[in-house]
């Protein structure tokens, strides 16, 4: 009897180890999806067509097409219709090449760079830019720091340029330049330290990026440069969801402002137990924790919301909230919520700079894990809505 009690204690064990297993791996293989999609834009030339020739040149590309200022594309008209491979093509005749001038999500402002004739509306654009086969890739840093997420993005992009028939600088190779000429990964933003350190490896092109914070969400931005030149090929970017796996890689330098003792900015608002003031943060709104304990009626959370901007603005979990706002702890289970002063219909309402502190209750269960990750999606509005995800992770029962 003993002995099977041990054996089903022990199989829930590994079950628990395979679903977190198993989530790590999901959104790993998500961020390389991501990851893949970053490396296509960044090798792939995009076409489009000339939207308006009247007065400035406009063109139907814009920053979701990842096209940049000073980018150049060849300019053609579509002529008589030819079968190729069974398929009929339309013969094509230069017309030019137009730089761009301004971009826009949609569109682009352009300049003729090169005319051999007058450039009209539904003339095809062709991106023109150099193609490199071997690449130097630097680190992409995240709020000036490495993290989990930042190691699997330099890993899966040397992965995907290799896939494509590219060489790939060696990792030690670049950090033996990289000592040599003492500079630090964060620092590889600048072209023309690009296009030194490029000239130094023999390599063609090198890839600078960053993972930016943008609330619920990481923005990954590359560009490749042309070390010959010093000049941008091309630029894009990615984003990737900030679930709780993702905040698990970017090991919580978001959710928890790590403190060495003495005075901190933040010190005020940590709750007693809590070894680490742990906190979420965006461009209008900073929530902290105050206090995370065990209570009756569950686990409960109390949180300090403080608006960061000039204006009020309304904040509320979102509909539907009970679903999207929970705890995961570090053994895997998940604990949903049960209510909240967020969850209330209309609302809260922040004015500028002042706190307002609100609890959430969770479900508890027996036998949990001992750090938890809370997550939850907001709703915001004033004279529009704004939804963001929020994480907060490394918290510890009091």
């Amino acid at each position: 009897m003993e002995k099977a009690k041990c054996l089903g204690v022990l199989s829930v064990f590994v079950l628990l180890a395979l679903f977190c297993s198993i989530r790590t791996t999901s959104a790993q293989s998500e961020l390389a999806a991501k990851v893949e999609e970053l490396a296509d834009k960044l090798t792939s030339s995009v076409s489009g067509e000339v939207a308006s020739a009247e007065g400035e040149i406009i063109i139907n590309l814009g920053e979701k097409d990842c096209v940049y200022e000073g980018a150049r594309f060849e300019v053609v008209r579509l002529g008589e219709i030819i079968i190729v491979g069974n398929k009929p093509i339309h013969k094509e005749r230069p017309v030019g090449e137009i730089e761009i001038t301004k971009v826009r999500k949609e569109m682009s402002y352009a300049k003729a760079a090169t005319s051999y004739a007058q450039i009209e509306k539904g003339d095809k654009v062709y991106q023109k830019r150099r193609k490199v086969s071997r690449i130097a890739l630097t680190e992409f840093p995240y709020a000036d720091n490495l993290n989990n997420l930042t190691k699997n993005v330099y890993e899966s992009l040397s992965i995907a340029f290799a896939q494509k028939g590219m060489q790939v600088v060696e990792r030690s190779q670049l950090e033996k330049v990289l000592h040599e000429q003492k500079i630090a990964h964060s620092g590889l933003i600048d072209i023309g330290t690009a296009k030194r350190l490029g000239q130094l490896l023999a390599s063609e092109g090198m890839v600078l990026g960053t993972a930016t914070d943008m609330g619920n969400y990481v923005a990954i931005r590359a560009r490749l440069v042309d070390v010959g030149k010093g000049v941008v090929i091309t630029a894009a970017q990615v984003e990737v969801m900030k679930n709780p796996e993702v905040m698990a890689m970017l090991d919580t330098r978001i959710g928890t402002l790590r403190t060495t003792g003495g005075s901190s900015p933040h010190n005020d608002t940590a709750g007693k137990g809590q070894k680490e003031d742990s906190f979420y943060e965006n461009d209008f709104v900073r929530i902290e924790v105050l206090s995370f304990s065990r209570q009756p009626d569950g686990l409960v959370l109390k949180l300090k919301y403080t608006n960061r901007t000039n204006k009020p603005f309304q904040m509320i979990l979102e509909r539907h909230g009970h679903d999207k706002t929970y705890l995961v702890d570090d053994a895997g289970n998940q604990y949903a919520c049960k209510e909240g002063e967020m969850m209330q219909r209309n609302g809260i309402e922040f004015p500028p700079q002042v706190p307002r502190i609100s609890t959430l209750v969770f479900r508890d269960q027996k036998d949990g894990g001992h750090e938890f990750i809370f997550s939850s999606k907001y709703q915001t509005w004033d004279l529009s809505t704004r939804e963001f995800f929020a994480s907060i992770s490394r918290l510890r029962l009091q």
